[in-house]
C-alpha cells in the first residue's frame, strides 16, 4: 500500500430514524467516497457500545486517500449531512487521522466487528481477505467487551472500606468510642481469617466515625493539623 496514504477514520451518527438503513448507508458511503477521493475503504454499521450494550446506531468509515483530513472534514461540513443537521460536533461525526499504524489490515478491519460486511461499494485494500478479517475483528470486539465488563464491574464492586461500613452500620448496637469501633473491625477480620493493617483501620476508624456523626470533617481536619 502507497505509505504517502492518510488513513483516515470516520464516525457518523444519523439523528433521525430509518426507514430503509441499507440505503441511507449505501447513500452515505457513495458520498463519503466522494469527498474523500478514497483508495481504499471499509465501512460497518453499529448498534452496541464498548460494553456489548445497545447504543445509538451509527456507521464507522475507515479509509486511505492522498486527501488531507483538514480538506475532508471542509468538505463534509459544507455538505446536506452536517448542514441539514439539527446537530453538530461529536454528537453526530468524528474524524481522525491515524499516524504510524503498524497493522493495515487491524485498522480496516476495524468496522467490522459488530455484524460483518455490509453489501456496498467498497474498496479493500490489496492483501485483505474479507472473512478472515471479520471473524478477527468479531474476536476483537468480544475480548474489548469482557475487558470492559470486567473492569466496570470491579469498579462497581464494594471496596474493603464498604464492606466494613456495612457491617459495622448493621450491628445492632453502634460503636461509639475509638476502642469499641477498632475491636470491631478486627474481629471483622478475624472471623474473615483476613490480616488487619493498622494503618487501613485508623482510615476507617475515620471515616466511619465522619459517617455517623461522632466526629465532623472539620474537627477531623483540625487534629491533623495540630
Amino acid at each position: 500500500m502507497d505509505d504517502e496514504l492518510n488513513l483516515v477514520k470516520f464516525r457518523f451518527t444519523p439523528q433521525e430514524d430509518l426507514h430503509d438503513e441499507h440505503q441511507f448507508q449505501c447513500a452515505l458511503t457513495s458520498y463519503i467516497q466522494h469527498i474523500t477521493d478514497c483508495e481504499y475503504m471499509t465501512c460497518g454499521y453499529e448498534v452496541l457500545n464498548k460494553l456489548g450494550e445497545p447504543a445509538k446506531p451509527h456507521y464507522h468509515y475507515h479509509l486511505a486517500t492522498k486527501k488531507t483530513i483538514g480538506a475532508i472534514r471542509k468538505a463534509f461540513q459544507r455538505g446536506d449531512y452536517y448542514t441539514e443537521s439539527n446537530v453538530k460536533g461529536n454528537e453526530l461525526y468524528s474524524m481522525s487521522e491515524e499516524k504510524d499504524v503498524i497493522d493495515r489490515c487491524r485498522f480496516f478491519r476495524y468496522p467490522f466487528k459488530q455484524g460483518g460486511r455490509r453489501k456496498f461499494r467498497e474498496k479493500l485494500p490489496p492483501d485483505f481477505d474479507v472473512n478472515v478479517e471479520i471473524k478477527c475483528a468479531s474476536e476483537e470486539y468480544a475480548s474489548m467487551v469482557k475487558f470492559n465488563q470486567a473492569k466496570r464491574d470491579k469498579a462497581l464492586a464494594p471496596t474493603n472500606c464498604d464492606k466494613i461500613m456495612e457491617y459495622l452500620e448493621s450491628l445492632e448496637q453502634l460503636p461509639r468510642t475509638d476502642l469499641e469501633i477498632l475491636e470491631k473491625m478486627i474481629q471483622y477480620y478475624a472471623d474473615k481469617g483476613s490480616s488487619a493493617n493498622k494503618q487501613t483501620l485508623l482510615g476507617y476508624l475515620n471515616t466511619y466515625k465522619i459517617r455517623n456523626g461522632i466526629m465532623t470533617a472539620k474537627q477531623m481536619a483540625e487534629l491533623w493539623l495540630n
